[in-house]
């Protein structure tokens, strides 16, 4: 969490009612955040008045009983006890209207302990779930019923909508010395968007640069200068980049997959662009995930993690700077994906107003921390921790068709092809007949094969570049379920892999106890498109197809949005 180092005046007393909120519009709490120290206060108020561009925020209190109503009511309605499943996507828990709501219902809680016992025990979240009417009590009688651990929610919560709402929020929570929490969506297993007695801000209203089809700018387009300090360009040309699409600090990778694709549709650019982004829709693409290192889809083993994507970063800190951080100095190896970073800048914002043509970038000269260590702390040092993610710069690169590789007995038994459904049926009826050890030869030459493809491809006769074009942040390497390797090239890899693939089982000792058996089991690795999965442009343009067809058909638009990308996996207890 963001620390208020100092104390001030004490904030309003919570209410229910949310009747006596604290608004943020005096000049005393803005400055001198917001303007240069030496311009006189009658000049700030005079400028606010001609320009109209600084709009006021508003602090609420937060109501325990929201959660109740808002969260805990919705999980209960769409939880399934059979599948310990709750139907209902993410996107909308992120839009009620409180802003508590988060991914994991147990977050609401300290350490997101589902019970006082602490560890994996639930109780407290049983007896929850066992309620039936939460909307007709208080959070009082259900945590005295239920036993509840200590709350984690914040007591008061903002929605800012550009950065100086961003600021002033930071301005206040120090001269009252109230802790930050910071909310992009609340997608965190580990509770880091959330914290008891903080104020939190809850960044889903928050300017959405990459939203329409005209976001993505190209490095050799109109009006990109190269020469600009801070010119996010500049880092990308060293990277072989083209282009590169500014992201909100509150917008989700479904927002982001849109804009690209938009964009990609309109026909005006060079090229067509994909980018390597998280693979569930309502993950935020500059919160948490990003703090974390940014685990993909699988284009990491080609493109590198999230944190490698970045060009620029721009924050908010704990002294109220508003700042760009950005490399200017790199080494070039072949041993790694992108340069190597030795120099980073920084540059500062002299004037935050809403309106961000005002907005004044200038060498920052008295920064607390380097501009190194932000760079550093925002890429992979946790959620919520170092500063507020206001927008970040992501690097583009070329789009190759994309390619879903089905493997496994589960992926022919899930499959609508009625072909391979009966091939599955074979197969088992096959291990039937045999003895055990046939079994169990064919479940690890299965695994340790994915683990050759992707790790030691020589091995079996894989190219390098083959094996790099695939991946699955999540593969399954167990035989009897399904694993979807997603593979992004100029050409199909799916040949290669198939031809290696029978090869390893000609090779086995069951492939001479049971040729009949060692032909159908070299039939477990499928082309996603030859069994009604392809083509697609895009992994985005993928997983709601998968999503709709094997993991929730009949009930896909019952769980999710028309509008989105996806979420998966669904929201947990």
């Amino acid at each position: 969490m963001m620390n208020a180092l100092r104390p001030g005046p004490s904030i309003s007393s919570p209410t229910d009612n949310n009747k006596n909120n604290p608004i943020i519009d005096n000049i005393d709490v803005l400055l001198p955040e917001f303007f240069p120290p030496d311009m006189k206060k009658e000049d700030v108020e005079f400028y606010l008045k001609k320009t109209k561009t600084l709009s006021p925020i508003s602090i609420t209190n937060v109501s325990k009983n929201d959660w109740l109503h808002q969260c805990a009511a919705t999980f209960n309605k769409y939880y399934n006890l059979k599948t310990n499943q709750v139907l209902r996507s993410e996107f909308y828990f992120i839009n009620e209207p409180s802003g508590l709501c988060a991914d994991a219902l147990s977050c609401a809680f300290d350490k997101c302990y589902g019970s006082v016992k602490g560890g994996n025990s639930t109780d407290s979240i049983d007896c929850l779930n066992n309620q039936t009417d939460l909307a007709s009590t208080t959070y009082d009688d259900v945590a005295s019923m239920c036993n509840f651990p200590p709350s984690s929610l914040p007591e008061y919560i903002t929605f800012p909508k550009n950065a100086a709402h961003v600021i002033a929020a930071i301005r206040y929570a120090k001269q009252n010395n109230v802790q930050i929490s910071i909310k992009s969506t609340g997608h965190s297993y580990t509770g880091a968007h959330t914290k008891a007695g903080s104020l939190m801000l809850n960044m889903r209203n928050y300017t959405k640069y990459a939203s329409g089809n005209d976001k993505i700018i190209e490095c050799n387009g109109s009006g990109v200068q190269d020469d600009i300090l801070g010119d996010a360009c500049i880092l990308a040309k060293a990277r072989g980049k083209d282009a590169y699409i500014r992201v909100g600090g509150g917008q989700t990778w479904s927002d982001v997959h849109i804009a690209v694709n938009a964009s990609n549709a309109v026909g005006n650019l060079s090229k067509m662009y994909d980018l390597g982004g998280g693979g569930s829709g309502s993950v935020g693409a500059a919160g948490g995930w990003l703090s974390g290192g940014g685990l993909s889809t699988g284009y990491e083993r080609i493109h590198g993690l999230g944190i490698d994507q970045i060009l620029e970063l721009e924050v908010a800190l704990p002294d109220g700077s508003h700042v760009r951080v950005f490399p200017i100095e790199w080494n070039n190896s072949e041993e790694y994906i992108n340069p190597q970073t030795t120099k980073v800048a920084a540059l500062c914002n002299t004037i935050v107003v809403a309106n961000e043509d005002k907005w004044d970038w200038q060498p920052c000269t008295d920064l607390t921390v380097s501009p190194e260590d932000i760079w550093l702390a925002q890429r992979g040092g946790g959620g919520g921790t170092f500063a507020v993610t206001l927008s970040v710069k992501y690097q583009l690169f070329q789009q190759y068709p994309f390619q879903a590789i089905f493997m496994g007995l589960g992926a022919l038994a899930a499959s609508s092809d009625e072909k391979s459904k009966d091939l599955s049926k074979q197969i088992s009826e096959k291990f039937k007949e045999n003895k055990l050890w046939v079994w169990e030869e064919a479940k690890r030459t299965y695994a340790l094969f994915l683990v050759d493809l992707l790790f030691a491809p020589e091995k079996i006769g894989v190219s390098e570049e083959a094996s790099f074009s695939c991946g699955q942040a999540g593969m399954n390497y167990q035989f009897i379920g399904y694993g979807v390797l997603y593979c992004i090239s100029a050409e199909s890899v799916f040949p290669e892999i198939i031809a290696a693939w029978e090869r390893t089982i000609k090779g086995t000792q069951l492939a001479k106890e049971d040729t009949g058996l060692a032909h159908l089991l070299s039939k477990v690795v499928i082309s996603g498109e030859s069994i009604g999965f392809g083509p697609y442009s895009s992994y985005a343009d993928f997983i709601g197809d998968f999503l709709r067809k094997v993991e929730y058909p009949g009930t896909y638009n019952d769980i999710f949005p028309d509008d989105v990308i996806p979420d998966a996996p669904l929201p947990a207890r």
